[in-house]
């Protein structure tokens, strides 16, 4: 006959069954929690970068805020070839507006001249 002793089963179950359900749970969340910063830290800079360019004035675009040198601390050179890139860009735009207002100003040069000879 099997004699079963009920008051002696509550600390047996609480070490083999909350307790590594415990230590389980802590070391999922504890890797969830290492990945959510490693990936942060991987996207942030991405972040600023399109952040920049969603606050870019296209009528008066500032070359200064895709400036590579805000991004130097970032160990991805992706992120800094896509800033020096950006960087270039709003400085062409700038030269192209630049030089649609330096033309307006002047007179224009008739391309064909209608006059009979």
């Amino acid at each position: 006959m099997l004699v079963f002793d009920g008051e002696n089963v509550n600390e047996p179950a609480f070490y083999f069954g909350l307790v590594p359900l415990a230590g389980v749970l802590v070391m999922l969340y504890l890797g969830a929690w290492i990945a959510y910063r490693q990936f942060r830290r991987a996207v942030s800079p991405v972040i600023k970068l399109a952040r920049s360019v969603h606050m870019l004035d296209l009528e008066h675009p500032d070359a200064a805020a895709f400036d590579s040198s805000a991004f130097q601390d970032e160990p991805n050179q992706e992120v800094l070839a896509l800033a020096d890139a950006l960087h270039h860009f709003a400085q062409r735009i700038n030269e192209f507006v630049n030089s649609l207002i330096g033309s307006a100003h002047s007179p224009v040069m008739p391309v064909m001249s209608c006059a009979p000879h």
